[in-house]
């Protein structure tokens, strides 16, 4: 493929993660109710694996090339999975906010005998500051038997 028939999460990550390289960050964690909050200094490697998800979510593969509807409404950009084809990324919109992603949300699900899986991925960035907003991703997980 020589061009990209979407939108390039994993050019775009890129880009954004080479802005951010050593960054120092406040994480905060939430698990089974407990709340715990960090100072980190994050590399390249660092952020890579904390957008593992959205990597994940890039829909730029040959498999994939007719899979999806691309649609524009307003200042959304919005690639849909086809009803007929399979594929585990539901969705993928990226707002746009003076020429730049200002927004990017995707929705991907997984089904089997045994179980269904979705996650829900969004970050925003803050005109005000210029920074990424990074929403922890939401994921559901239900057992089929």
């Amino acid at each position: 493929m020589e061009q990209l028939p979407y939108f390039n999460l994993s050019g775009f990550f890129d880009v954004e993660i080479a802005k951010i390289d050593g960054a120092s960050v406040i994480k905060t964690s939430r698990i089974n109710g407990e709340e715990k909050t960090v100072e980190l200094v994050y590399s390249a490697a660092d952020w890579k694996e904390e957008f593992l998800a959205f990597y994940q979510a890039d829909i730029n593969s040959p498999s994939l090339a007719r899979a999806y509807s691309t649609d524009t409404k307003y200042e959304y950009l919005i690639h849909e999975l086809l009803p007929e084809e399979k594929g585990k990324v539901k969705n993928i919109k990226i707002k746009y906010t003076r020429d730049y992603p200002s927004s990017i949300t995707f929705h991907s699900s997984e089904e089997n005998l045994f179980f269904k899986t979705s996650t829900f991925g969004e970050f925003h960035l803050n005109l005000a500051t210029n920074r990424w907003i990074i929403i922890p991703l939401r994921r559901h997980r239900k057992s089929g038997l």
